[in-house]
């Protein structure tokens, strides 16, 4: 019989619960990079208080490097 104390079942849950929040984070970015090239139009953000709009290489540059961030920053599962 495997025992684990509670705090052990949560450590592991709180993890999982990190890297299904990061492939949800990863997902978003693809779908805000594919959108941009179907769309084929500069994305439009709010910086500063003010909406600028960035053109597409730019933008898809900017997405891509938050995915490359994102998978620096994960950790391994289990």
């Amino acid at each position: 019989m495997i025992t684990m104390s509670m705090r052990e079942v949560n450590e592991i849950i709180n993890r999982r619960q990190e890297e299904v929040d990061r492939i949800r984070e990863v997902g978003n970015l693809m779908t805000s990079l594919f959108e941009l090239y179907a769309n084929q139009q500069p994305l439009t953000v709010e910086r500063e208080g003010r909406r600028q709009h960035i053109p597409l290489v730019n933008a898809a540059g900017e997405i891509v490097q938050r995915l490359i961030e994102s998978y620096r920053n994960a950790q391994p599962l289990l």
